[in-house]
């Protein structure tokens, strides 16, 4: 529990540093930010169960064909099918961003949660942020304020400990 909770300290340390009260928007952004996040930790907890009865393969597969089938629906639902015709760059810049952006991350999300539980999963997963901001530091020449780093250290910590705890045998 503790790991869990420097962590996610950890995180809003990390996000504090750009937040701002102004501009408009901001409180239905930060509300689809966080149901995107309640639905997401739903997912991870939920998934764990699921995983064990279907398998982490057939699984994913079923998630990710929901997902897309959601994906075309909504585009046909907000856009006019003129929207589609792109250059052929675009297309294939499209493919590889599907696939290794969304399609092999969550297989290897499906199959973590298959060998070292949902709980585990989400607490790596939290180094997603950190990494943000350490990758737009070295190659976007972004700053990397006190408050940023503190906060990185604090979810660094949190899946240290979790690490260090699954890897201690058992007693």
């Amino acid at each position: 529990m503790l790991a869990l909770v420097l962590s996610y300290a950890g995180i809003a340390l990390v996000f504090v540093h750009d937040f701002s009260l102004s501009g408009d928007g901001l409180w239905l952004g930060s509300a689809l930010v966080f149901a995107s996040a309640l639905a997401y930790a739903v997912y991870l907890i939920g998934a764990g169960h699921i995983i064990e009865r279907l398998g982490s393969m057939r699984f994913t597969a079923y998630v990710m064909t929901v997902a897309c089938i959601a994906c075309i629906l909504q585009f046909l639902v907000l856009n006019p099918l003129s929207d589609l015709q792109q250059p052929a760059r675009v297309y294939g810049l499209t493919v590889g961003m599907a696939l290794f952006s969304t399609v092999m991350p969550a297989f290897a999300l499906a199959a973590a949660m298959r060998r070292i539980g949902s709980m585990q999963t989400s607490m790596i997963g939290a180094l997603g942020p950190v990494a943000t901001i350490y990758l737009a530091y070295i190659f976007l020449g972004e700053s990397l304020s006190l408050v940023q780093f503190l906060g990185s250290l604090l979810v660094l910590t949190g899946v240290l400990m979790i690490s260090l705890r699954k890897a201690r045998p058992a007693a």
